[in-house]
């Protein structure tokens, strides 16, 4: 039997920066069930990302210009395949391909939301003004490049919904799938007590969906605990308050500001006692299963998050905890679960074993690698992209 021809289309950056892609992409060339092939130039690299002012916005721009570019024709001139793949970021490249709606009539397109980038910049991190022009044109940019795919890949249940509302879209194009993960590096270790310290670990770019406040003033609140020891890898948009709080003399939080290789990170999660999760008091905040989560319940440690809409639906389903829940952006509510998980061997271990069956259970890269193979798979009947398209 003559298997489905995948073609992978994308400007990704391959590195362990983005895990989800990585990983899904590696998987999918590795797939028995397709006879894949590759159209693929990064859009960025290391060295922009490193780069800062405005030599990073240009040469990002052009750098990210010509690798759509280059991908769109190539790929326009390649023989045609039975579904696309286009793994985040997604929106641009699609855009451009909703301009030659007929070169690939037939040929299922799916596509990797990720995160939204009109929802990231402009709703939750606030860098665009909302009803601002920029705004508005990476709104109809991304609402024309979801409507042109068949199917959009999410995280979450409630990111589907959530974008299906914001771009008035049907609930049924997206997809929740949950995130790749390094599972080689990332390895399940079984949770032993390190000595009379308690290690609190929390990693993250400091965005607000974070809630990098309510873990610093938690923090402050546990001075008077000289055995638990806290610390925060990572920086990003919200850094100021660790910024004020680590410079004073009392602070009990060891910044790693740099971040570290996935392999540093898995190193740091297994030696840690308990991982905090996320605490922002942010829409989003309610509707995303963070990928420090995927990794904390990987290797099999106890996580403290916050009680959202979406941790509480998988909680719910569940006859276990698979973590420890505290309300959205309680600083108290945090520092008093952190000391009863620091008083409670037995809690803490028990909280450890049931992040790794959680993760066994619901987040393994086997279950998300099925469900993306069905979601790729050819269907009958003709393709709805064009109608689409029609008038945006």
């Amino acid at each position: 039997m003559t298997k489905p021809r995948l073609t992978i289309l994308g400007v990704q950056l391959e590195s362990e920066a983005y895990p989800n892609v990585l990983h899904r992409v590696r998987a999918l060339e590795g797939s028995q069930e397709f006879n894949t092939h590759k159209i693929h130039h990064s859009g960025w690299s290391q060295e922009t990302q490193s780069a800062s002012g405005r030599s990073r916005l240009l040469r990002n721009f052009w750098r990210m210009l010509y690798a759509h570019l280059a991908v769109l024709a190539r790929h326009l001139r390649a023989p045609s395949a039975d579904c696309i793949y286009v793994p985040y970021p997604a929106s641009l490249l699609l855009w451009f391909l909703s301009f030659f709606p007929g070169g690939k009539a037939g040929t299922r397109l799916v596509a990797d939301a990720f995160i939204s980038l009109y929802d990231t910049i402009v709703l939750d991190r606030q860098l665009l003004r909302a009803g601002g022009l920029p705004a508005k044109l990476l709104f109809a940019v991304e609402t024309r490049a979801f409507r042109f795919a068949d199917t959009m890949i999410v995280d979450t249940p409630m990111t589907a919904a959530h974008l299906a509302s914001l771009f008035k879209l049907p609930f049924e194009k997206f997809v929740p799938v949950s995130l790749a993960t390094d599972e080689y590096l990332f390895t399940p270790s079984a949770y032993e007590v390190g000595g009379e310290d308690c290690r609190v670990l929390f990693i993250g770019t400091l965005i607000p969906l974070h809630g990098v406040p309510t873990i610093v003033e938690a923090a402050a609140a546990l001075q008077g605990r000289r055995d638990i020891r806290l610390k925060i890898i990572g920086d990003g948009q919200e850094n100021a308050a660790l910024e004020q709080y680590a410079a004073t003399a009392n602070s009990n939080i060891e910044w790693q500001r740099e971040w570290l290789s996935s392999a540093r990170i898995a190193e740091e999660i297994a030696m840690a006692d308990i991982c905090l999760g996320i605490f922002g008091d942010t829409e989003k905040t309610q509707r995303v299963l963070p990928f420090k989560l995927y990794a904390y319940s990987r290797i099999g440690r106890c996580i403290i998050t916050a009680g959202t809409s979406c941790s509480d639906s998988y909680v719910d389903a569940l006859d276990y905890r698979p973590w420890c829940s505290v309300e959205v952006a309680n600083a108290p509510a945090l520092a008093a679960a952190i000391i009863e998980l620091a008083d409670n061997v037995q809690l803490r271990s028990q909280l450890a074993s049931n992040a790794a069956r959680f993760y066994e259970e619901r987040l393994s890269n086997a279950a998300a690698e099925k469900l993306v193979t069905e979601t790729l798979l050819p269907r009958t009947g003709p393709s709805s992209r064009l109608s689409a398209c029609e008038n945006t």
